[in-house]
C-alpha cells in the first residue's frame, strides 16, 4: 500500500475558491466601462484569467470526489 493511500482523508482541509478579482470589477462597472477595462488589461489576459479559474474548478472537483 503507498503512502499516499495510508493518509486519513480527514485531514483535509476544504478549500474555498477565492473570489476572480475579473468577475469582482466587472460585477460593479457598467457595460461601457467594462469595455473600457478589457481594452485597456487586454483581452488575452482576462481570458488567461478566466482559464485558470476554470483550471481551479476542475481541480476542486477532482479534489470533491476524491475526499
Amino acid at each position: 500500500m503507498s503512502s499516499i493511500s495510508k493518509i486519513n482523508s480527514s485531514l483535509f482541509v476544504p478549500y474555498d475558491k477565492p473570489i476572480s478579482t475579473w468577475k469582482t470589477v466587472s460585477t460593479s462597472l457598467n457595460s461601457a466601462e467594462r469595455d473600457y477595462v478589457k481594452f485597456y488589461l487586454g483581452q488575452a489576459l482576462i481570458e488567461t484569467c478566466e482559464g485558470i479559474e476554470g483550471e481551479i474548478d476542475s481541480l476542486l472537483e477532482i479534489w470533491r470526489d476524491y475526499r
